[in-house]
């Protein structure tokens, strides 16, 4: 009977962890991310800010809505807020998306060529160089380029 209670237990202990993992899987699996929406306030500063002098491929525009992406993510821009976008809320507060860069020199002479608010010059790490600058919304964002032997 001590085998068997024994053995019970240790079976339980060994299939129990699986059990509850499979439990905690969601139904679901998050394949990329597709886009970024911004609400803008200028749709033609903004659109100038992300094909012009950012390099972005615009895809579409209309009216009040434009369509860029860089590489496989798109960079949606909007004038019309969602009813539950928080209107006083500071823009671009607490993130920080990033774009890959192969020129951070060029980029960053872009940037201060039209005036761009560039919030922390290109520093360099062990992984590679980054700077962060604002667009003309106030979205904070980062800019990283790595090593060729990384891109």
């Amino acid at each position: 009977m001590t085998r068997i209670t024994v053995f019970a237990l240790g079976f339980l202990l060994i299939v129990s962890p699986t059990l509850a993992l499979d439990e905690a899987q969601p139904s679901f699996h998050i394949r990329n991310i597709h886009h970024i929406l911004l609400t803008v306030k200028n749709l033609d500063a903004s659109t100038h800010f992300y094909q012009d002098v950012l390099g972005l491929t615009l895809d579409k525009r209309f009216k009040t809505f434009a369509i860029l992406h860089a590489g496989s993510i798109g960079v949606f821009l909007s004038t019309v807020p969602w009813a539950f976008d928080k209107q006083e809320a500071q823009k671009g507060a607490g993130i920080f998306p990033h774009f890959e860069v192969d020129n951070m020199d060029a980029l960053v002479a872009a940037l201060k060529k039209n005036n761009i608010t560039i919030l922390q010059e290109p520093k360099s790490y062990s992984w590679g160089k980054e700077c962060f600058a604002r667009d003309p919304d106030g979205y904070q964002w980062s800019f990283v380029e790595l090593p060729p032997e990384q891109r």
